[in-house]
């Protein structure tokens, strides 16, 4: 006898968020000259600092596209490079899967709810759309705010017998602007990834000659020493490592297998990925020795959630540095396409990415040892920092 529910498939972590983006916010309830209006000064409000996009339905009323009634009409898919923006048409109907994909990097997604839904829903009274709103009460089955209009909210009476919890909702006039604008920011603030701390271990530190993450810097094995400097800023802290690695890991420690085999450093960040997508994970690597809290906190301090990656810019190169970087969650399908197109480098998906590139205040704290001369050149100079603050 077999007992308890079959799985064909086994369980993986799946990212949070609606069938757009992470966070997307259908407006309904009035007009759709009003919704674009109100969602474009939202946008315009917030694009500076978060990733904004917009999804609605063409009009009867619209103008065709210009591109439709030419020569190309019969192509699938058009692109158009302007001076500051490309223009992507795909003629295609796309799934939930593809939509997220198109909207993965937004950090805010409004979506005009006359014509799609949306995980969030915005509620304006506005008597013109009455009768459209008593059509969809099944529908509205996740309104976090209500904007109200001047002397016609108490003919939707109705909507208090229909909708849990009516009276709890937030009300916002809909021409109060800057108390919607600030509501809405206070939501994306609020849903910012907290940040895991993932150890890089290295690989077989050929150059080395001995692994570098057992190495000994600060009183104990490198590895441990920065899953303790990550603990000070994590949720979580994970020691990178392959299958056969972990039970040599310390059990104060939190061993993370490679679910990914055979990618180097891509490897673990992929792994973490996998673990937690709902996270972002701050990468830092045994490599850098002189790497220490400062650095961090001057990393943590400037993050931006907007961008895929936040990186130091390495002063020999100008190129990022892989080996201290926080990844937000927006990054793991950026990395999963790399991969797909036989990319394993990190440094290259940044490189090829907009992200943002930090000038760090101490440079020298980003120096790599990768050879028995890069070792003694770091004990040099942390025998230094020690005298110089004993």
């Amino acid at each position: 006898m077999i007992s308890g529910e079959h799985k064909k498939h086994g369980d993986i972590a799946r990212r949070t968020g609606g069938d757009w983006a992470k966070e997307e916010w259908a407006i309904l309830g009035t007009t759709c000259e009003n919704i674009k209006q109100l969602a474009g000064e939202i946008i315009g409000a917030l694009n500076s600092n978060w990733n904004c996009g917009y999804a609605d339905a063409q009009h009867k009323n619209d103008a065709s596209d210009s591109l439709q009634k030419n020569s190309f009409e019969s192509a699938n898919t058009i692109l158009t490079s302007h001076e500051n923006y490309q223009e992507f048409i795909h003629k295609g109907l796309s799934g939930s899967f593809q939509m997220r994909e198109a909207f993965q990097d937004l950090d805010l997604l409004i979506v005009n709810g006359n014509h799609h839904e949306a995980s969030k829903q915005i509620l304006v009274l506005d008597p013109v759309k009455k009768n459209s709103i008593q059509k969809k009460l099944d529908k509205l089955s996740n309104i976090e705010l209500i904007l109200t209009t001047e002397k016609n909210s108490h003919e939707f009476h109705f909507l208090k017998d229909s909708i849990a919890g009516w009276n709890e909702i937030p009300r916002v006039d809909f021409e109060d602007r800057t108390a919607i604008i600030k509501f809405i920011e206070t939501k994306i603030s609020n849903s910012i990834p907290k940040i895991n701390g993932l150890v890089l271990t290295g690989g077989n530190s050929t150059r080395m000659g001995t692994s570098k993450s057992k190495m000994d810097w600060h009183g104990k094995e490198q590895q441990y020493y920065v899953a303790d400097l990550l603990s000070k800023f994590c949720d979580r802290v994970y020691i990178s490592c392959t299958e056969n690695q972990v039970n040599s890991i310390d059990k104060n420690y939190s061993p993370l297998p490679d679910s990914f085999i055979g990618l180097g450093p891509m490897s673990g960040i992929l792994s973490a990925f996998r673990l937690d997508p709902n996270v972002a994970w701050l990468v830092l690597a045994c490599d850098l020795p002189l790497a220490d809290e400062e650095i961090i906190s001057e990393l943590i301090a400037e993050r931006k959630p907007k961008y895929m990656a936040t990186a130091f810019e390495n002063e020999l190169d100008s190129f990022p540095e892989p080996l201290i970087t926080i990844w937000e969650p927006k990054s793991y399908r950026v990395l999963l396409s790399f991969l797909s197109e036989g990319i394993i480098c990190p440094r290259k998906v940044l490189r090829n990415n907009e992200i943002n590139l930090i000038t760090p205040k101490h440079s020298e704290k980003l120096f790599n040892t990768n050879t028995p001369e890069d070792a003694a050149m770091a004990k040099k100079i942390l025998s230094k920092n020690e005298t110089r603050y004993s």
